[in-house]
C-alpha cells in the first residue's frame, strides 16, 4: 500500500470520526456545524492536495477535460433519485415519526421552519459540493488508480454511509435505519460509477444535488411548510 492511499484513507477515516463527535457531543449551531464541515471537507483535502501532491486546482478537483455535455448522465441518474426518494416517501411516510425528526433538527441543529429553506438551498448546493468533492472527488478518483477499483467502491460508498449516520441517528426505528444505510451505500456505489467514467465529481454533485431537493420537499412536510 502506497503512502498516498495511507494518507487518502487515514484522512477519511480521521474526518468521518470527527465529525461524528461534532454531530453527537458538539452542543453547536448548524451554522459552526457548517464550518467545521467545510475546513474537514473541503480545506483539509486541498491543503494535502497542494503540498503533496503540487498540482493546479483545477487538475485536484479533475476540472481537466469537462464539459457540459458530460453531465448528461448525472441529469439522469439525479432525477431518477428524485423520483425514488418522493415514491419512497408516498410508501413508507406513514412508519416515519415526522415530529420527532422536527424535534431533533431543532434542539440538535437549531433548524426551525423559519431558517429550514435557507438551510435547504444550502444543503442542495453547497453541501452536496462537499460530500461530493469529498467522498468522491478526494476519496474514489485518488484511490481507483492505486488500489484494486473495488476496494476504491466500496471505501467511498461505504465511508459515505457511515458518515450520514451521525447525521440521522435517532430518527428512524433499527428497520428503517438500516434501509437507509443501505440506501445510501447503493447510491455511493452508484456515484462512483458516474466519476468513473467522466474522471471528475460534477456527475455525482448533479444528481446529488437533485437527490437531495426531493429530501428538502420531504423536509418542508417535517416542519408543516407545503
Amino acid at each position: 500500500m502506497s503512502k498516498k492511499v495511507v494518507w487518502i484513507i487515514g484522512i477519511a477515516i480521521a474526518v468521518i470520526g470527527l465529525l461524528f463527535c461534532i454531530e453527537q457531543f458538539l452542543a453547536a449551531s448548524y451554522v459552526v456545524k457548517t464550518g467545521l464541515k467545510i475546513m474537514l471537507f473541503l480545506v483539509l483535502p486541498l491543503i494535502w492536495a497542494l503540498r503533496y501532491e503540487r498540482t493546479q486546482i483545477a487538475t485536484i478537483l479533475g476540472l481537466k477535460g469537462f464539459t457540459y455535455k458530460g453531465l448528461v448522465p448525472g441529469v439522469l441518474i439525479g432525477a431518477g433519485s428524485f423520483l425514488i426518494i418522493l415514491a419512497a416517501y408516498a410508501i413508507l411516510g406513514t412508519f416515519i415519526d415526522f415530529p420527532a425528526i422536527a424535534h431533533n433538527l431543532q434542539s440538535k441543529l437549531g433548524i426551525t421552519p423559519a431558517n429550514f429553506l435557507w438551510v435547504g438551498l444550502y444543503v442542495i448546493g453547497i453541501n452536496s459540493l462537499l460530500e461530493e468533492f469529498f467522498f468522491r472527488g478526494f476519496v474514489f478518483l485518488n484511490l481507483r488508480g492505486n488500489t484494486p477499483v473495488w476496494f476504491a467502491y466500496v471505501f467511498s460508498a461505504g465511508s459515505f454511509a457511515l458518515y450520514h449516520m451521525a447525521i440521522i441517528a435517532g430518527w428512524f426505528n433499527p428497520i428503517l435505519m438500516t434501509l437507509a444505510l443501505t440506501s445510501l451505500f447503493v447510491v455511493g456505489l452508484v456515484f462512483n460509477m458516474l466519476n468513473r467514467k467522466s474522471g471528475h465529481f460534477l456527475n455525482s454533485w448533479v444528481a446529488h444535488a437533485m437527490a437531495d431537493s426531493a429530501i428538502i420537499l420531504v423536509g418542508c412536510r417535517v416542519f408543516n411548510i407545503l
